[in-house]
């Protein structure tokens, strides 16, 4: 394997990096995105209630567009006029917006771990926020401007334009659109949050469960490892204790080696946990052939347990007692580690990454950690024993320590925000968009209001007559559902790549027809308090309607 070096800037690695040995599990500038295009949906949709709702009460401004042609207005000041409300009312919410985002930014930094406040106040926002406004209020109240200085003089002083305006396509396809993008977000939601799930009860090859690690961060103190160890193993808390010079989550240092058998003039570069013999006891590894290292055996400084990867990948049928030569070192001189075992898969990095081909062998070098096994029990006993024992033997530096189970975890811990926040905005979304239906609904039903007096008369039920109403606008529930869920397995799809280990997606395809399902009763729930009054209207006064 060739390497080569390369630069990249440091202001860079957060979002663009997933290098070995990181600083920190890093982020991924993917999500920026994701969380731009979300943003950009729940603002789309937003605009699309204020056209859905002001071409629907267009017919009640009707006779103001009358007489203000008949009095000479041209269209284009009528256009002007229309679309400065629609300025107008955006610059507004934009202020409300302001004081809102303001109030809650303390709540976001306790949500995503991010202070946004030295940020939000910078000029560049407060223009990003003025072109913000007029976008919205350009593009939501362009096509309603179109529509309402359109009206023919005569006609809309007749208020004859109820009739065109009882079914309109093109509200009716914004509706869809609404929900489309809305069950798209309920859909990858759910599917994250599955996800999650599964690499939260995937077995990872070691047991995280009373698995304290304790960082040896000076060199003096790395030296006095070995004591540290002896010291630790007489409380009664510790079950059991190694050293080592990695831990899961924190990355594997690599190596060039020449496996036996294989012809090949450039190195394999294998992964290394360089540990004490208790390393595999420690983090409950299990051993699938031959034995882990051992104390009774003096050529085990020689020796080496690979994984399962490594095994399969060199396609060894009998490893053990094979040999793996140090490579690079001079045929006179020449150094190999003779295979004595092999370990259960391991997974050292998040999943993430591949399971790489690895090897465990002894320590040369001072270690970085000490790995404890605290006995079942109270955890905080053990930590409060070792924190003594550690302030008698060490003064200069404090005891620090963390759980494994918790380190591990930090690895997905954008992802974990990502559901946390995607969550937050689908129900944003849906609210958003019953909001819309919401008003449609109550629309759509007054221009009705004598057509379900004469059906009342005929002698239609009430619910008959909500079915009838709830029909109409469930059935566009149901073709943004299809429109959906395509779109939906794309993103999912895409989005977990990310992942070597993943749920399938296909053992999950009832979450499609469930939200699907959440989506019809929502939208049902909304249309039947408005179908249900109407219904219940004694059918006299609404044949006197208008």
């Amino acid at each position: 394997i060739e390497m080569i070096p390369y630069l990249q800037p440091i202001a860079g690695i957060h979002l663009h990096s997933n290098l070995m040995a990181e600083l920190e599990p890093n982020s991924d500038i993917s999500y920026i995105y994701i969380f731009t295009a979300v943003a950009l949906f729940i603002l789309i949709i937003a605009c699309i209630n204020f056209m859905n709702l002001s071409t629907a009460r267009a017919s009640k401004r009707s006779r103001e567009v009358g007489m203000r042609k008949v009095s000479g207005a041209t269209r284009e000041q009528l256009m002007r006029q229309f679309l400065f409300e629609s300025l107008v009312i955006s610059f507004f919410c934009l202020v409300i917006a302001f004081v809102i985002v303001e109030a809650l930014l303390p709540v976001f930094g306790n949500l995503t771990g991010i202070d946004l406040d030295p940020y939000f106040h910078q000029p560049i926002t407060f223009v990003i926020m003025i072109l913000l406004g007029l976008f919205v209020g350009i593009f939501s109240g362009a096509y309603p401007s179109f529509i309402l200085s359109a009206f023919q003089p005569i006609r809309a002083m007749k208020g004859a334009l109820y009739q065109g305006m009882k079914k309109s396509i093109l509200r009716n396809l914004l509706v869809l659109l609404q929900f489309t993008i809305s069950i798209v977000m309920l859909v990858s939601t759910w599917f994250i949050y599955k996800q999650m799930e599964y690499v939260k009860y995937k077995k990872l090859g070691f047991d995280q469960e009373n698995l304290v690690i304790i960082p040896l961060k000076s060199e003096r103190i790395k030296e006095q490892g070995a004591m540290l160890k002896n010291e630790f193993e007489q409380l009664g808390s510790v079950k059991s204790i190694s050293l080592t010079a990695s831990v899961p989550g924190e990355g594997l240092s690599g190596k060039g080696f020449s496996p036996e058998g294989v012809d090949s003039k450039s190195p394999w570069i294998l992964f290394m946990v360089i540990c004490d013999h208790n390393f595999i006891d420690v983090f409950n590894m299990k051993i699938k052939e031959g034995r882990q290292l051992s104390r009774d055996y003096g050529t085990d400084s020689m020796a080496m347990v690979i994984n399962e990867a490594l095994v399969r990948k060199l396609g060894w049928e009998d490893p053990i007692g094979k040999k793996i030569y140090d490579f690079g070192q001079g045929d006179s001189i020449q150094r190999y580690y003779t295979v004595v075992g092999v370990v259960e898969d391991f997974h050292y990095q998040s999943l993430h990454d591949a399971i790489e081909p690895s090897v465990i062998m002894l320590n040369r070098r001072d270690p970085d950690f000490l790995a404890i096994r605290l006995n079942p029990g109270d955890p905080a006993e053990g930590i409060r024993q070792l924190q003594e024992k550690w302030e008698e033997v060490e003064t200069a530096f404090p005891f620090e320590y963390f759980f494994m189970k918790e380190e591990y975890e930090d690895q997905y811990r954008s992802e974990q925000k990502m559901a946390e926040l995607f969550i937050t905005f689908t129900i944003l979304a849906i609210f958003i968009a019953c909001l819309g239906l919401f008003g449609l609904v109550l629309f759509s039903i007054s221009q009705r209001t004598k057509e379900i007096g004469i059906r009342k008369i005929l002698g239609a039920s009430v619910s008959g007559i909500m079915y009838r109403l709830s029909v109409e606008f469930g059935r566009w529930i149901l073709i943004a559902s299809v429109i959906a869920w395509p779109v939906s397995y794309l993103v999912v799809d895409r989005w977990l790549e990310s992942f070597v280990y993943r749920i399938e997606i296909f053992d999950y395809s009832w979450i499609f027809i469930v939200s699907a399902l959440i989506a019809l009763v929502i939208a049902q729930v909304t249309i039947s308090y408005h179908a249900y009054r109407a219904a219940m209207k004694n059918p006299v006064d609404a044949v006197k309607w208008e």
